[in-house]
């Protein structure tokens, strides 16, 4: 290319303003290997989407909890039932429990958590509540969990 030399060039006549070189569309359409664009936008589907919907999940349980201690009410619960699964140190306990809100209704409830086991600790149950608690929403008791949730937890 130099100056006042002629170039062929491609372009979509019914958009004159979208030109290239005529070498350039040449190459892209030789090219063998995929573009970067279309692999890019598949890696975020595969993994961004499923890592943004944890996130968003994750999210939600904390902005939920948060919403109801700060204007909950709380309820003395009753737990009805109780199963835990170990696997190495970490042990899962789910805990069903039962409360009574402000009108009288009967609700309940499951309380799923993880905890980290000291084998060395010498209690029983170490996360065994002394005192459960269930707050819920005054507005709409359906809404509810038992104290402590997943991220909250009893200062010591």
């Amino acid at each position: 290319m130099r100056v006042g030399g002629v170039v062929p060039l491609v372009y979509d006549p019914l958009r004159p303003d979208r030109v290239a070189l005529k070498s350039t569309v040449d190459a892209n359409r030789l090219r063998k290997h995929p573009p970067w664009v279309p692999v890019l936008v598949l890696m975020i589907l595969f993994l961004g989407v499923p890592l943004a919907l944890l996130i968003s999940y994750i999210v939600f349980i904390y902005l939920r909890e948060r919403r109801l201690l700060r204007g909950g009410k709380l309820a003395r619960a009753t737990i009805v039932g109780e199963s835990e699964y170990v696997y190495r140190s970490l042990s899962r306990s789910d805990a069903t429990y039962t409360f009574q809100d402000h009108r009288g209704a009967v609700w309940t409830g499951l309380s799923k958590g993880s905890v980290w086991r000291n084998p060395d600790d010498p209690r029983p149950d170490p996360d065994l509540i002394e005192v459960p608690t269930a707050v819920y929403d005054p507005r709409n008791s359906a809404r509810h969990m038992l104290y402590p949730g997943s991220f909250w937890s009893l200062a010591e």
